[in-house]
C-alpha cells in the first residue's frame, strides 16, 4: 500500500460557524458516516454514496453539550458529551438514525465525580466502551447497550491501573476479526516557559475571546500548566490491546505498543489488520498492519490536506477514509490549543482509495 492509492475525494467544511470536529464515525453497513461539531453542540449525519446531509441533531433539540465522540449501529448514533464548563455533567446519549424524533432515545451519565471527559466511543458484544481523561482518574468504562432498543444501561466495568505511567487513554476501537479492543495513549512533554511559544498563544488567545473574562481564563489555564516540575521521565504513548469476552475487558492488556518517537495518538481506527492512526501533533495519519506488532513502519502516512487530523475513520470495505481536522497549529511539538491557521481548516476529508 502506498501514499499514491488514496486520493481526496471531498472536504466536508463547517456549514455553519467555526468548530473542532472531534470525531467521525461510519455506519457498520457503510450507507452513512457522521461527526460531531464540537463548538456548535452538534452532530451531522451524512450519506456515503453523495457526501449529502441526511439530518443533524442540534444541542438545543437533541441535549448535546460539546459533543465528542461518536458510535454507530445501523439503527443508533451514540454521543459523548464532555460539557461545556468545568462543573457541566458529562453524558452518553443514543439517537434513532432512521425515525424523525431528534431527542435521545437514551443517556447514561458519567458514573464517577473523579471521571471528566468521555473521549471516544465503540460498541461491542452488548456494551458500549469510552474512554476518560483530563479528570483526576483517567480510564476505560464499559456500559450496557441494547442494540435493538438503544437503551443505555449502568456502568458495568472501569478499568483504570494499567495506565498509570502510560498517560491518558484517548481512541477506542474494536477489532472485530479477534474480538478485542484497541486503545490509544497520550503521554504529554513537559514544555518549559523558555521553549514554549506563549506570545502566540496569547496573541491569537485574545483574537479568538468572546470578551476579556474568556481570554482571562485562558490565559490563566495556560500560566497553570507552567507551575508543573519538569521531569526526566520519558513519556510513552502508544496503543493497548485488550481482549473481550461477552462485554467484559481483561483488567490488563496482551500487548503494549509504544510508539518509535514523540505522538500525540488521539484516535484509532481497525478495519481487518488495518490499523488507522490519527496523530495530530505530527499532522499524519498512519496505516499500519496490526498483525506486525510494531508503530514505527506504516504502510503509508498521509499528511496532506491535513491541519491537526483528531480522528480517523475507515470505511467497512477498507476504501474510504474520513479525518477530521481541528485547523490548529503546534509549535515545537506543542499543540498551541486555541491557535488557528490564519484560514481555518477545521473540516472533514474523505478519502478513497484506487481498487
Amino acid at each position: 500500500m502506498s501514499d499514491s492509492e488514496f486520493r481526496v475525494a471531498g472536504v466536508v467544511s463547517n456549514p455553519a460557524a467555526p468548530s473542532y470536529l472531534p470525531d467521525a464515525e461510519f455506519s457498520p453497513d457503510g450507507r452513512y458516516f457522521a461527526v460531531t461539531e464540537r463548538h456548535n453542540h452538534r452532530v451531522r449525519l451524512y450519506r456515503r454514496e453523495d457526501l449529502s446531509l441526511v439530518r443533524s441533531y442540534d444541542g438545543e433539540i437533541s441535549g448535546l453539550d460539546f459533543p465528542h465522540g461518536l458510535a454507530l449501529t445501523n439503527e443508533f448514533l451514540l454521543v459523548s458529551s464532555k460539557g461545556s464548563g468545568p462543573d457541566a455533567p458529562t453524558y452518553i446519549s443514543c439517537f434513532s438514525l432512521h425515525s424523525g424524533d431528534l431527542s435521545p432515545v437514551s443517556i447514561t451519565y458519567t458514573p464517577r465525580k473523579d471521571l471528566r471527559e468521555p473521549h471516544s466511543l465503540a460498541v461491542a458484544q452488548g456494551h458500549v466502551f469510552t474512554t476518560y481523561c483530563e479528570g483526576e482518574a483517567n480510564g476505560l468504562a464499559s456500559f450496557a447497550f441494547d442494540e435493538a432498543t438503544g437503551e443505555l444501561g449502568e456502568c458495568k466495568q472501569f478499568i483504570h491501573d494499567c495506565f498509570v505511567g502510560y498517560g491518558e487513554p484517548k481512541g477506542v476501537a474494536v477489532d472485530q476479526e479477534h474480538q478485542r479492543l484497541i486503545v490509544s495513549f497520550v503521554d504529554e512533554k513537559y514544555v518549559p516557559l523558555a521553549s514554549s511559544n506563549w506570545r502566540e498563544k496569547l496573541r491569537r488567545a485574545w483574537n479568538m475571546s468572546s470578551d476579556p473574562a474568556h481570554f482571562v481564563s485562558k490565559a490563566l489555564r495556560g500560566i497553570r500548566t507552567q507551575f508543573r516540575s519538569a521531569s526526566d521521565e520519558p513519556v510513552h504513548n502508544g496503543i493497548m490491546i485488550f481482549p473481550l469476552d461477552s462485554g467484559r475487558v481483561e483488567e490488563s492488556p496482551i500487548d503494549t505498543i509504544e510508539s518509535g518517537g514523540y505522538t500525540r495518538f488521539e484516535n484509532v481506527d481497525v478495519r481487518g489488520d488495518l490499523l488507522a492512526i490519527a496523530d495530530p501533533l505530527n499532522n499524519t495519519v498512519a496505516l499500519y498492519r496490526l498483525r506486525q506488532g510494531v508503530l514505527d513502519e506504516p504502510l503509508t502516512s498521509l499528511s496532506e490536506p491535513f491541519t491537526f487530523p483528531h480522528d480517523v475513520a475507515i470505511s467497512p470495505d477498507g476504501n474510504t477514509l474520513l479525518v477530521a481536522n481541528y485547523g490548529i497549529i503546534c509549535h515545537e511539538q506543542e499543540v498551541m490549543w486555541e491557535c488557528f491557521t490564519e484560514h481555518r481548516t477545521d473540516n472533514l476529508v474523505v478519502l478513497t482509495r484506487e481498487t
